[in-house]
């Protein structure tokens, strides 16, 4: 059985470097807030990356079959939602569900969020037995701003 840590420790570290993305109807009122997801920011040492599931990046693409305006907006910080619909992608794969985007945000952009440096890159595997924790705003389908921590222990990887 895993170790009970507080849940607000890892909470608290992990938290700046995500926050919630959403799909909004234009850029032009009246706004209507669509769906939301979960992004992360990650800082390589070569690149400040942001990273989000791809099923949200091929929702938008299905969400403009029907709102031909609509974006994704990320929340930074009161007053700082930038739209990162057109952000440049990197890297995606559907299988593994991620999509890596070049967001092109800069530091006075971040409000009070920081990109997550990588110490250790590229990343060793996952060894079976090792813990990993995901956070984000789980309510999809819903308006969250609660971030949802979950903690798995990984009991077999597969290459």
């Amino acid at each position: 059985m895993m170790q009970e840590r507080p849940r607000d420790i890892i909470e608290d570290r992990l938290q700046k470097h995500c926050g919630p993305l959403f799909f909004i109807s234009s850029m032009t009122p009246p706004i209507d807030l669509l769906r939301n997801a979960t992004y992360g920011l990650v800082d390589t040492g070569e690149r400040k990356l942001l990273l989000t599931c791809y099923h949200v990046w091929d929702y938008l693409q299905e969400l403009r079959l029907t709102h031909r305006d609509a974006e994704i907006a990320i929340n930074l910080a009161a007053g700082a939602s930038p739209v990162i619909s057109d952000a440049p992608i990197i890297a995606a794969d559907r299988d593994l569900d991620i999509v890596v985007i070049d967001p092109k945000l800069h530091v006075g952009e971040l409000g009070d969020r920081a990109f997550f440096k990588m110490t250790n890159w590229p990343q060793s595997p996952i060894r079976s037995g090792e813990v990993i924790a995901f956070l984000g705003y789980l309510r999809w389908g819903a308006l969250s701003t609660r971030l949802t921590p979950n903690f798995v222990r990984a009991s077999s990887v597969s290459t």
